[in-house]
């Protein structure tokens, strides 16, 4: 066999590898043993500057899933310093690769340039630039010790909520690759999603200890950001009537009143296709939305039969959708929040007018003189 081997140089490399390199690798202490793997973080303010949080799978014996879930926390002047003296107090490294919720606290997301704190979190091989960013009105260390306690459905409820919504514009706009993506934009504009956390009635969750009587709560409110830091918070319906300027699935209901017969019609928005035309007149930048809006109605009476979109019944709903479309506008020109990049448009297809615009403009808001022209065209789905 000593023969073979030397006439067979590959197989004698091999060999004297194995021979060199397996007894070192069968006493390596496992990949979980040296790496701390991070699913969620959340950053607060702290008297260092911030306080970072990690969600943390630690491997147990005991039974439950939640039993592998635990938060660590360590303060530091910046994201990278804490996250040092985090792999220390650990005696791991910190694995990034899983990281999928970022959790921004109010009083971070308001006084400090989100971007530019998180830039870390792209640099280097170990990241996901898809993890997705969450604004919370309340401390971002307590929903992970909340999330630790319900387990992995913590985690799933938020990612499925995100997955799931059916405008694609709050979907992408909170991955963190995006959400650079778009800060380094002319409008610098990005929508976030807000949770928080909940009292509960009764007996509360354990958690590190103590008792924790909250929940998660998703109630569909919509943080805005500006230039990286949070401008300012809408509520769900706010953030519905912002849907209609976007293609997409919709879910909005309201109800308008048969002017012929008085009978209550309720009308449900199912999808919606936009098309935008911009134009000058007399140097103000003109927006002219076309929307197919496919639509169901339905009499309240259910003893009734389905009613008949008419001549005035259609104008009713397009007068509602109108005033609906007009407050969302409004909402963006007095905020000064270009979420849908109107910028790049105008400066796409009205290049000339619009930079002879902004330079008469000086430093004021430029969606302060644009005006909206908006156009509906119904769709009846059974």
């Amino acid at each position: 066999m000593i023969k073979d081997v030397r006439k067979n140089k590959i197989f004698a490399v091999f060999l004297l590898i194995l021979v060199l390199f397996l007894p070192k690798t069968l006493t390596l202490p496992p990949q979980i043993a040296q790496i701390a793997i991070i699913t969620a973080i959340g950053i607060d303010t702290h008297i260092d500057g911030l306080e970072v949080s990690a969600q943390i799978i630690m491997p147990k014996f005991e039974e439950g899933f939640n039993k592998n879930l635990e938060v660590a926390s360590a303060s530091g002047a910046s994201l990278n310093d804490a996250f040092k003296t985090m792999e220390i107090n650990l005696g791991k490294k910190l694995g990034l690769a899983h990281l999928g919720i970022i959790i921004i606290a109010d009083d971070v997301a308001q006084n400090s340039d989100v971007a530019l704190m998180l830039k870390p979190l792209l640099i280097g091989s170990d990241k996901n630039i898809n993890a997705k960013l969450i604004n919370t009105t309340s401390i971002a260390k307590e929903m992970l010790q909340v999330g630790s306690g319900l387990g992995a459905s913590s985690n799933i409820f938020i990612n499925d909520i995100l997955e799931n919504n059916e405008n694609i514009l709050l979907n992408e706009q909170s991955k963190l690759q995006n959400f650079f993506i778009n800060y380094y934009n002319n409008a610098s504009t990005n929508l976030l999603p807000v949770v928080s956390l909940q009292d509960l009635d009764g007996q509360g969750l354990i958690v590190e200890d103590a008792v924790v009587n909250k929940t998660l709560l998703i109630d569909g409110s919509i943080a805005i950001f500006k230039e990286g830091k949070k401008l300012l918070q809408i509520t769900k319906e706010d953030y519905d009537n912002l849907t209609f300027f976007t293609s997409g699935k919709k879910d909005i209901n309201f109800a308008i009143t048969d002017a012929e017969n008085g009978e209550i019609i309720n009308v449900k928005t199912i999808k919606n296709k936009v098309k935008y035309k911009t134009t000058f007149k007399n140097g103000v930048p003109q927006l002219h939305m076309f929307n197919d809006l496919n639509i169901n109605l339905e009499n309240e009476n259910i003893l009734n039969s389905a009613p008949i979109l008419t001549y005035e019944i259609k104008s009713q709903i397009i007068g509602e959708l109108r005033v609906k479309l007009a407050s969302a506008f409004n909402y963006l020109k007095q905020n000064n929040a270009d979420i849908f990049n109107f910028y790049e448009v105008f400066y796409a297809f009205n290049n000339d007018e619009f930079k002879t615009y902004l330079s008469d403009l000086g430093d004021e808001n430029y969606l302060k003189k644009l005006e909206l022209f908006a156009n509906f065209n119904l769709i009846i789905k059974s």
